[in-house]
């Protein structure tokens, strides 16, 4: 054994000591799903977010709403890509098309082309001249649903969802490779930013990844 980790425990006066298994443990995605607590969650949350499981076994798992934006990041071979698939598969699977609408932004062109077959994902965009129209429409789209906000007096997408006939869809907007695409066109940095410190409200959420050039991005 060559290291413990240790952090502060749930409560005052403890600490929870990690100490690494001798052999790795698989973690199916289908055991998650079939978790009662999880199953009980999915029922509850808007965007149904899997993580996957704890030291302990336990499921984690959150609802997109409550934490606005997921951004996944790691070297190559880490194993992000196949979370990333996992959370896209799942929220796909959980959520209606007529909740939830899905735009891809993929540079790679074969990445996230698998996702195209289900109703929900209006279109996967791997041509990087059409990706700053994509992000000036959405940033259009936010401003339009928060003047419907405003004028219906609600804080939220939430509210207006609750209290009015006609429901707005909630956008997710999946984008591989971040950095790749800020550094193609820097403009799309400015779209991005106002999109992650604003939409969330508008029923617009971010799914993002990147592999391990993307520490160096953020620090610039």
């Amino acid at each position: 054994m060559n290291d413990i980790s240790i952090v502060q425990g749930n409560s005052a006066g403890t600490a929870i000591l990690t100490i690494p298994q001798e052999e790795r443990i698989a973690v199916f995605v289908r055991d998650c799903v079939e978790d009662a607590e999880f199953k009980k969650f999915v029922k509850e949350a808007h965007l149904p977010i899997l993580i996957g499981q704890s030291e302990t076994g336990e499921v984690i798992f959150v609802d997109l709403i409550n934490v606005k934006h997921l951004l996944t990041a790691g070297s190559t071979g880490s194993g992000k890509s196949v979370f990333f698939n996992s959370v896209l598969t799942i929220l796909l699977t959980m959520v209606s098309p007529t909740v939830l609408q899905v735009i891809m932004i993929d540079p790679k062109m074969v990445e996230l082309q698998v996702f195209e077959r289900y109703p929900h994902v209006q279109k996967v965009y791997t041509d990087m001249d059409e990706v700053e129209d994509v992000l000036s429409y959405l940033c259009e789209k936010m401003d339009e649903r928060y003047g419907v906000l405003k004028e219906k007096n609600y804080k939220n997408i939430q509210q207006h969802n609750r209290n009015e006939p006609v429901k707005l869809p909630y956008i997710v907007l999946v984008i591989d490779e971040l950095a790749d695409l800020i550094m193609t066109n820097p403009e799309n940095e400015d779209y991005i930013v106002r999109l992650a410190q604003k939409a969330r409200a508008a029923g617009i959420h971010l799914i993002m990844q990147h592999s391990d050039q993307l520490k160096k991005w953020l620090l610039d």
